[in-house]
């Protein structure tokens, strides 16, 4: 039996996330309408007591229409659910399909198996490895190393199962598009993925206000095929990154060869110098001088030689270094090129479709109107039409490619813009005008002369 709870002791469900799916407002508005229409609240929402506050297990919309209509309390039926309950009842209230309601439900459930507030069906076991996961993560194929408790394996499958029918192919039993794309989004979002955000999946992602414009999300199965593309093109990053690194490693292990061929070179001139010493002492001892000047000579050119050959090692360790500071170089900016891929896939993709517009139907229904014998009045307001659809279409283009501009300066060219196209569209009328007016009077003297004639 229903309980009148004042709305202050009302807490939403804890597996609630707003952060994920928003409240639509519009929603709301509707309710807090049909409230205000009908002066009575309905009933049906569930919840649980938790100390001195209840906790819904859905209606989060109502309650915010009943708090916008001024409502100071509401009928609540309670029971004594669960955590668990408390998420299945959520998910089953919500079924209708919104990819924000999946990523809101798919994200709550792992978090719960994760817990052990929930179970899910066994696994199959010839399911492949790579295509389990082990709750609380959504990465697929990656066992938990080093992590205490129990692991919790899933897949996209059983995960659907325990949502319910409305998440899973009643033919197959296989999870839904809709599901695969949650857990592919919530994977790229763990693993923070360079180069993938949530605006990537929204449709009309042109518009410039984010914030207030309705998010509107593209269909799973697209959403599946950029969450595939962001894969591939972090794998293809790294393994052009491991083979810069790799080369880059490579010149290091020269220079460090280098450094002990040239260390080498130092310590046998040290115990060459050192022997003829040794040399020229006992030859000193023997007073034979002319043995002295010849060691002293040779010792002269061995340490011109291991000068020269000191300076050889310093350019080349010199030259090494040049470039190994500039394959570091190069490594950045290919980084920030593999960066910049998916953008320039875009700006060629509409270039060509700019490039091939007059082999639309437009031109051809064009050049069939034009093969009419039309009336020189009615060829102007075409031409006059044309032109202005042709040169308000290339500034409103443009005007998406150019730098943003200051409010004061944006509204004067606004103006500006506003005030040539009235002049435009007042010459072309008047043009029109004149022209109509002339086939009128050429008509009445054809008339005229007509008349004439007859008499």
């Amino acid at each position: 039996m229903a309980k009148m709870i004042p709305l202050e002791r009302i807490k939403d469900n804890p597996w609630r996330d707003y952060q994920r799916n928003p409240k639509d407002n519009n929603k709301v508005d509707i309710l807090a309408e049909s409230i205000d229409t009908t002066k009575e609240f309905w009933e049906g929402v569930y919840g649980r007591e938790v100390g001195d506050f209840v906790e819904l297990a859905f209606g989060h919309h109502r309650l915010d229409a009943a708090r916008q209509q001024g409502l100071k309390e509401i009928p609540i039926t309670i029971r004594k659910f669960t955590d668990g309950e408390m998420l299945v009842w959520m998910i089953r209230e919500n079924t209708n399909g919104e990819f924000l309601v999946v990523l809101e439900a798919t994200s709550a459930a792992v978090k719960a198996l994760g817990a052990g507030k929930i179970e899910m069906e066994a696994i199959d076991p010839k399911t492949r490895k790579d295509f389990l996961r082990f709750a609380p993560s959504f990465v697929e194929g990656e066992e938990p190393s080093g992590t205490p408790g129990v692991p919790h394996p899933y897949t996209a499958d059983t995960l659907a199962h325990f949502l319910g029918r409305k998440y899973f192919r009643p033919t197959s039993k296989k999870a839904s598009n809709s599901v695969r794309a949650a857990l592919g989004v919530l994977e790229l979002e763990e693993r923070k993925v360079p180069g993938f955000s949530m605006d990537a999946l929204l449709k009309n992602n042109e518009q410039d206000d984010v914030e207030e414009r309705v998010k509107t999300y593209k269909p799973a199965k697209e959403i599946i095929g950029i969450v595939t593309n962001v894969k591939r093109d972090e794998v293809f990053a790294k393994a052009e990154d491991g083979k810069r690194v790799a080369a880059i490693n490579k010149d290091i292990a020269k220079q460090e060869a280098l450094q002990a061929e040239a260390k080498a070179h130092e310590e046998k001139a040290r115990l060459e110098r050192e022997a003829l010493i040794h040399k020229q002492l006992a030859a000193k001892v023997e007073e034979d001088t002319k043995e002295i000047a010849r060691l002293a000579q040779k010792m002269r050119e061995q340490a011109a030689n291991a000068k020269l050959k000191q300076i050889a090692d310093s350019e080349k360790l010199t030259a090494l270094n040049a470039k190994i500071a500039e394959a570091k170089k190069k490594a950045e900016e290919a980084k920030v090129e593999d960066a910049y891929a998916p953008v320039r896939r875009d700006v060629e993709r509409f270039l060509f479709r700019v490039s091939n517009v007059s082999t639309g139907s437009f031109c051809e229904d064009t050049k069939a109107l034009a093969r009419l014998p039309l009336s020189a009045g009615d060829r102007e307001r075409l031409r006059q039409a044309v032109l202005k659809l042709g040169t308000w279409y290339c500034e409103w283009v443009a005007m998406q490619f150019i730098p943003p501009v200051s409010g004061k300066k944006e509204l004067k060219e606004m103006k500006a813009r506003e005030l040539a196209n009235r002049r435009k569209e007042e010459a072309a009328a008047k043009a029109a005008e004149e022209t109509a007016r002339r086939e009128r009077v050429a008509a009445k003297a054809v008339a005229k002369k007509k008349t004439k004639e007859s008499k």
